[in-house]
């Protein structure tokens, strides 16, 4: 059996436990940090759950979607089904299969809307903003053809945004930073302050100022503003995505 802490600004929010079966092998050292690699992610997502003000990056990707004026899928393109299916993943203890009756209730709704507009009737815009653990997608119909006929088939745009704490939690493992400085890290990322940053991990000023000199020394930078462009490089370095 492995057990974790699931942290929060510094306090812990619940405990991930991970069993196998007695006449299995034991989970060896590489099992066990890669469990610790997961923890983060376990709480951002509870982070996001209730947060409304999480940055973005400001790479989007995007994918398009063919449907009928029902709202029935006709097409994927290969990279609509990967955003389709992040933008379907649940949000800490929703139901998945609820979470896709809710995106696929949207998009119809989007493409009736579409159809009512161009009847010169009123109706919402073709457009909707959906938020997640995963990020922001944003969803916008539009007709394929320059003019609306029956049976016409509908354009279904997806972008997508991710936060930015997923791209820098994917960099941290890969750097000489303790577990304490990787907190740092990602609360400096925010935009807190040193104050807040103590205040949030329940350390002293000068800790606090202590960690961040060695968070500079140990990512070869000198101030706060070279952070974010540091870690967003590694991170295109590496070459790893969520999708």
């Amino acid at each position: 059996m492995l057990l974790a802490p699931v942290m929060l600004g510094g306090k812990p929010v619940g405990l991930l436990n991970l069993f196998r079966p007695r006449n299995k092998r034991p989970f060896n050292s590489r099992e066990q940090t890669l469990m610790t690699m997961l923890t983060p992610y376990l709480g951002h997502a509870f982070l996001v759950s209730g947060d409304k003000d999480s940055q973005y990056s400001g790479n989007e990707l995007s994918g398009l979607m063919i449907m009928d004026a029902r709202g029935q899928i006709i097409y994927l393109s290969q990279q609509a089904e990967n955003l389709l299916a992040l933008a379907c993943s649940p949000i800490v203890s929703r139901d998945r299969q609820k979470q896709e009756t809710i995106v696929k209730q949207n998009l119809a709704q989007l493409c009736q809307s579409l159809d009512t507009i161009f009847q010169g009737k009123t109706a919402n815009p073709p457009s909707w903003s959906l938020t997640n653990n995963c990020g922001r997608f944003v969803f916008h119909a539009q007709w394929l053809r320059n003019a609306h006929e029956p049976g016409g088939i509908i354009g279904m745009s997806i972008t997508h945004q991710e936060p930015l704490t997923l791209k820098v939690l994917r960099v941290l493992p890969n750097t000489q930073l303790s577990p304490t400085q990787r907190e740092v890290v990602l609360l400096m990322v925010q935009g807190l302050s040193n104050d807040q940053i103590g205040e949030k991990l329940h350390i002293k000023l000068t800790t606090v100022k202590d960690h961040i000199t060695k968070i500079f020394i140990k990512l070869d930078i000198s101030r706060r503003e070279e952070l974010l462009p540091k870690l967003l490089a590694m991170e295109k370095s590496e070459g790893i995505r969520l999708h």
